[in-house]
């Protein structure tokens, strides 16, 4: 199979990597890498001969795309986290090759952008990876191939991205026996329609910091928290310009000095509040949050503080 790989970020590397030994051994033929402008190639796609592409307008460029068809004819374009979403023109353009994306989800769940952390969200136990034909609408095409992953307790967004990439050299393997067995065609052919009901979409790639809603319910709040642990700071207002970057929520004090006692200003739930930065106006406060715990800790000793939120709807996630 003579393939071209489009992609970006820790998905185009871990699909590279689970490639390079099928490539070497002649099983697979990776013609070209197309990526964005901020990657870089590793030596050792060079050292096998595989052509490495930046553009800085997307696969659907009147000049990449003639080059696809005129120079590089692969049988298969294989995009992985490329985020662009090209045309029934285009796409009808591209035939007879075969345009394929790798999709992070169990689709039709979590069909659009960044479904590691719509899965956490979502407080669902399984994840995964999804090979399917690549259509017009938003990862709707039909199914060649998936993997699941399941969800850990208490796993964020980067956990489950990490999770999945580990399943993706699986994923190649059994596509590449599949196509041993049933040729190109054939295996294109087999595809099956995505189910009609559990389909979701989500839009999160604009995000940068998540500010909580305080009168969201407390599971809500701490999954919200859990999603993007790592990934981008995450704001519980406080009142009066100040909010805490939030790490994590439990239900019981955790042992460290870091967590802070918490009401819940709807349900007046007690829960306790792991924290990070102290922020003020949404600037982060020279000061470290072990400080601000003991010196809460002094005053919740002389009544005199009580780390209560007193706004409402200052933000939602």
């Amino acid at each position: 199979m003579k393939l071209c790989v489009v992609g970006k970020g820790r998905m185009l590397h871990a699909l590279m990597n689970a490639l390079m030994d099928y490539h070497q051994a002649g099983r697979v033929q990776v013609l070209a890498v197309v990526t964005s402008l901020h990657e870089q190639a590793p030596v050792q796609w060079n050292e096998a001969g595989v052509s490495f592409i930046q553009c800085s307008q997307g696969i659907q460029e009147p000049a990449l795309l003639h080059h696809l068809q005129e120079v590089l004819k692969p049988e298969v374009i294989l995009l992985a986290s490329w985020g662009e979403i090209l045309s029934a023109t285009t796409l009808a353009s591209l035939a007879p090759m075969k345009v394929w994306n790798l999709h992070p989800s169990l689709l039709p769940a979590h069909r659009g952008v960044n479904p590691y952390l719509a899965s956490i969200l979502a407080g669902d136990s399984e994840s995964g990876l999804t090979l399917h034909q690549l259509e017009a609408g938003i990862d709707e095409g039909k199914i060649l191939a998936q993997r699941s992953v399941p969800i850990a307790l208490g796993m964020s967004g980067l956990d489950l991205q990490a999770r999945t990439l580990q399943e993706l050299p699986l994923l190649v393997e059994a596509l590449l026996s599949q196509l041993d067995a049933m040729g190109l065609e054939a295996y294109h052919q087999s595809a099956t329609a995505q189910r009609l009901w559990g389909a979701s979409h989500h839009r999160l790639a604009c995000i940068t910091q998540v500010i909580l809603n305080p009168t969201s319910p407390f599971e809500v709040l701490k999954r919200q928290a859990q999603a993007v642990r790592g990934w981008m700071p995450c704001l519980l207002p406080l009142g009066k310009g100040f909010a805490l970057g939030v790490e994590s929520f439990h239900s019981r004090e955790p042992n460290h000095s870091a967590g802070f006692q918490w009401e819940h200003p709807v349900s007046g739930k007690i829960g306790f509040v792991t924290g990070n930065a102290l922020y003020y106006k949404w600037f982060k406060c020279p000061c470290w949050i072990g400080l601000m715990a003991w010196l809460a800790r002094v005053l919740r000793s002389l009544g005199s503080f009580n780390l209560t939120a007193k706004c409402n709807n200052l933000g939602i996630f």
